[in-house]
């Protein structure tokens, strides 16, 4: 019974898969530099999501951003870049500007790459530690970077007449400004249910390097109830990424050098078990 209601539940997670993201706030045609570029204005900024701001809203773990190209001629990278993401339970910024604080960091690099892309679509930023998000309350993002590969890179938005978005020049800033004209579109997707549990539940595989750089060596163990086993690798939305049969008591390994880095979640399926774990290739 629980393999089934697996199986049905990655069939839902591949159908929903083929949207660019399951939660989003879109509509925009306002082109800012003040995210992902200009650190002299915005090294960091900070955007808050309402509920009520965002379309199929649903709790669950978040594993990917979203973000719409604007007029864009070339790909964009970030230094020294960090997300943060919290939640609370208000629905303005305190004074209109004070930064709110108590953020989990979710990813952070000392250079961040985008590539290049088409305006009006949406790229995705996968998250190297999931955040646990409640559709009841309000999302907070936070980005802080020191500089920028190119000083004016758009991204698509709304205006920002609501007040959901300030800036500041200092990464250690404690109040912002709201003078930013656009609030920018953004989208989230949920790791489902089953990766979550399942990823806790003791396994009989083992693998190795986590994260990876590429080359991912898998192990699996002598057992006499199990002649082999098959494994599937799947990107952060469930689509299958590769597969292959691995004997008891053989070694493998999955060469993943060709793939985006990001998470990923490599599912076992043998006659005994169905487990899956979480993978981060870097």
């Amino acid at each position: 019974m629980k393999k089934s209601l697996l199986f049905i539940s990655l069939i839902l997670l591949t159908a929903v898969s083929m949207n660019a993201q399951q939660v989003y706030k879109s509509g925009g045609l306002s082109g800012s530099t003040f995210l992902f570029s200009q650190p002299s204005y915005c090294a960091k900024s900070q955007c808050i999501f309402l509920p009520s701001d965002l379309t199929n809203v649903h709790s669950g773990n978040i594993i990917t951003l979203y973000y719409k190209y604007g007029n864009v001629t070339a790909g964009q990278t970030l230094y020294n870049y960090s997300i943060k993401m919290g939640q609370t339970t208000a629905t303005a910024y305190t004074g209109g500007n004070t930064f709110f604080t108590g953020l989990t960091t979710v990813l952070s690099e000392a250079a961040y790459s985008i590539p290049q892309g088409t305006s009006g679509s949406w790229f995705p930023i996968s998250l190297t530690t999931p955040f646990v998000y409640d559709s009841t309350q309000t999302l907070i993002i936070q980005f802080t970077f020191d500089s920028v590969l190119v000083n004016s890179w758009l991204t698509l938005g709304t205006n920002n007449n609501l007040g959901r978005k300030i800036i500041s020049p200092d990464v250690n800033a404690i109040t912002g400004s709201a003078s930013s004209g656009t609030w920018q579109d953004m989208g989230f997707d949920l790791a489902p249910l089953s990766v979550s549990t399942l990823a806790e539940s003791p396994i009989e595989f083992s693998f190795f390097p986590n994260p990876c750089k590429g080359k991912l060596n898998l192990v699996v163990p002598e057992n006499k109830s199990v002649a082999d086993a098959s494994f599937i690798l799947m990107n952060s939305m469930g689509g299958e990424v590769m597969r292959m049969k691995v004997q008891s008591g053989k070694t493998a390994a999955f060469d993943l050098t060709q793939y985006a880095r990001g998470i990923y979640f490599l599912k076992e399926i043998s006659s005994i078990n169905t487990r899956i774990q979480k993978i981060i290739l870097e």
